[in-house]
């Protein structure tokens, strides 16, 4: 068995990757998700409060990866990349 975490992604986290960070912030925020987070998912990001309780939040530059674990199936679910100031708003 592995040891790296499986990834799943929403469409908004996929959308937001492809079409609307800056390119050189894509490639980093996706360096973050496909290495230390599949590997250390709870090492590289903290629990998020309220109303997101059960996700955590990782950072790359002023980008936030939102993230839920689900470690009887073994899989990181990218919920959410924005910027700092839009990540933990609603929508």
């Amino acid at each position: 068995m592995s040891d790296l975490y499986d990834l799943r992604w929403t469409r908004s986290a996929k959308r937001a990757l492809a079409e609307e960070l800056p390119e050189n912030v894509a490639a980093a925020v996706l360096e973050l998700i496909l290495g230390p987070l599949r590997k250390t998912p709870y090492q590289v990001g903290k629990p998020v409060r309220e109303p997101f309780d059960g996700m955590y939040s990782a950072r790359r530059a002023t980008y936030r990866v939102l993230y839920t674990v689900d470690d009887d199936k073994r899989v990181v679910t990218v919920e959410v990349v924005r910027h700092r100031r839009d990540a933990y708003r609603a929508g």
